[in-house]
């Protein structure tokens, strides 16, 4: 019986878009032939080994065998999901995401409060102007 496929994971676009992302992440959370992490785990079931499913299909398809494991021949019937590693990454990905926001409304705080900074000291220098500016003459060169 043909193993069951979940759907690929999403990655939320911050994290997605991030180039850090993939090499901040554990190694066994990020596939040896795409270098990015798996949305799709996929474990070979004759090495124990895991990759994004897509591309150990291909390799399969291509070479028929494991890509580390040079001398073990493959067939896609050897490549299952990996829910375990799945899961992993589900929780590397909430984590990541959290302190990525955290991150982002930490720097929109600090600049909300750069900028309010900004709008006093701009108020405070006006009225200084004005204080020094009260009932005395304005020259203008001509």
């Amino acid at each position: 019986m043909p193993a069951r496929w979940p759907a690929p994971l999403e990655i939320p676009r911050a994290l997605a878009d991030d180039p850090t992302f993939a090499s901040r992440a554990p190694a066994a959370l990020v596939c040896a032939l795409t270098r990015d992490v798996m949305r799709n785990p996929a474990v070979v079931a004759r090495t124990g080994r895991s990759y994004e499913r897509a591309a150990i299909e291909a390799h399969v398809d291509a070479l028929g065998r494991d890509p580390v494991a040079t001398g073990v021949t493959l067939t896609r019937e050897d490549v299952a999901p990996n829910r375990a590693m799945r899961e992993t990454i589900e929780r590397y990905v909430e984590r990541e995401a959290a302190r990525t926001n955290a991150n982002a409304n930490a720097n929109a705080n600090a600049r909300e409060d750069a900028s309010e900074t900004r709008r006093t000291n701009d108020e405070e220098a006006e009225e200084e102007e004005d204080e020094t500016n009260d009932g005395e003459a304005v020259e203008t060169s001509e």
